[in-house]
């Protein structure tokens, strides 16, 4: 069962980093940025919506873990002696 949660971990990791790029570059495609001035301490102009990427990342693998064991994707069938799983 400890292959799940790595799996998780690990998908949540590579997501992160490529809905991190895909957001940023969507964000400033349609023009999603935030421009420096004011009380702005930036140079540059900064793309938003990072914070999606983050939670998408979280939560996805998260609810295919919930799914693998409320559906019992990952059973294999097999059972421990005793007439336990």
């Amino acid at each position: 069962m400890a292959w799940i949660v790595i799996l998780a971990a690990g998908a949540g990791f590579v997501m992160s980093a490529v809905l991190t790029y895909v957001v940023q570059a969507v964000s400033t495609n349609i023009d999603f940025v935030d421009r420096p001035g004011g009380h702005k301490q930036h140079d540059r102009i900064v793309a938003l919506g990072g914070g999606v990427a983050i939670f998408l990342a979280i939560c996805l693998p998260v609810l295919t873990g919930a799914a693998v064991v409320v559906f019992g994707l990952g059973d294999t069938g097999s059972y421990a002696p005793g007439g336990t799983r």
